[in-house]
């Protein structure tokens, strides 16, 4: 009868460590789990073409212009670089590479309203439509913005001078 009980707790014992080991399969730093495979991540730059398999190493390709992954990826697709919209006051500061996003900056007369990290999220005119930019600001001095003469306009505060009505 001892024996059964011994040889019952030794089978349980067997059985709570085996399944978690033959379960979980955890993946090292730079890899990625695919079919049961820990498989290696790609490195920045590039997107997985082909994940790994038992006879082969995961195959990776440059991200095309245009697109980019910053950090080592599983992923088959590269971001879409962002593009400086010109008509809502932007920029470009510095190109998309395949390793970093295009980082955005605001048009002269415009101030950044909205920055993360070293990237402009939202530009503002720097004065109000009906107005026209009278002087930038400076280190010491605000933006001075002045109203437009009767018969003159500025449709968005961006000017350095109000334009004539037309008839």
């Amino acid at each position: 009868m001892e024996k059964w009980r011994l040889l019952k707790v030794f089978i349980i014992f067997i059985i709570c460590w085996l399944i978690p080991t033959t379960e979980a399969l955890n993946c090292m730093k730079g890899q990625y789990k695919v079919n049961g495979l820990c498989c290696s991540s790609c490195l920045p730059g590039t997107r997985v073409q082909r994940p790994c398999t038992t006879e082969s190493p995961t195959m990776c390709l440059p991200c095309d212009l245009g697109s980019y992954t910053m950090h080592e990826n599983p992923h088959k697709k590269c971001l879409p670089c962002r593009t400086c919209d010109s008509e809502l006051g932007f920029m470009t500061k510095w190109e998309c590479t395949r390793t970093s996003n295009t980082i955005c900056g605001c048009s002269p007369n415009y101030f950044c309203a909205y920055m993360k990290d070293d990237d402009c999220k939202k530009c503002e005119p720097l004065c109000h439509p009906g107005q026209y930019v009278k002087s930038l600001g400076t280190n010491r001095n605000d933006t001075i913005c002045e109203k437009c003469l009767e018969g003159t306009f500025s449709p968005n505060g961006t000017l350095d001078q109000c334009l004539p009505w037309t008839k």
